[in-house]
């Protein structure tokens, strides 16, 4: 994969663009106003890993098309993270939000603040 400047604009490019397959199934899904097989999808992957025999079609050909990891994606660099995250990533989580929680009470009210604390 190629190396990309992370610029202001290469972002904002980025928090733009989505996942065209996945997009086009969830819009068939609800353009079909049935919200209730994509739920009962995700709540099957929560409960367990196998995939739903009453799974709709749409849903099952996208999962068959994208099922395999891309050329550049490192089996072992995965596994390297996942191992890092188990030792670390309660603590840092944990950091994470209590050092939220002073900044956040000591931050300046943005200008669409209308509520302003008072102490």
């Amino acid at each position: 994969m190629a190396r990309v400047q992370w610029t202001d604009e290469y972002l904002t490019q980025q928090r733009q663009s989505a996942d065209p397959k996945g997009d086009a199934v969830i819009r068939t899904v609800f353009e079909r106003r049935d919200i209730k097989e994509l739920d009962a999808f995700m709540g099957q992957l929560v409960r367990d890993d196998d995939i739903p025999s009453d799974l709709p079609d749409e849903i099952r050909s996208f999962l068959g098309e994208t099922s395999a990891l891309p050329l550049w994606a490192s089996v072992e660099q995965m596994r390297a993270a996942a191992r890092l995250f188990n030792i670390y990533g309660a603590v840092s989580l944990a950091s994470l939000v209590c050092a939220s929680l002073p900044q956040c009470y000591t931050m300046r009210p943005t200008v669409g603040c209308t509520r302003r604390r008072r102490w």
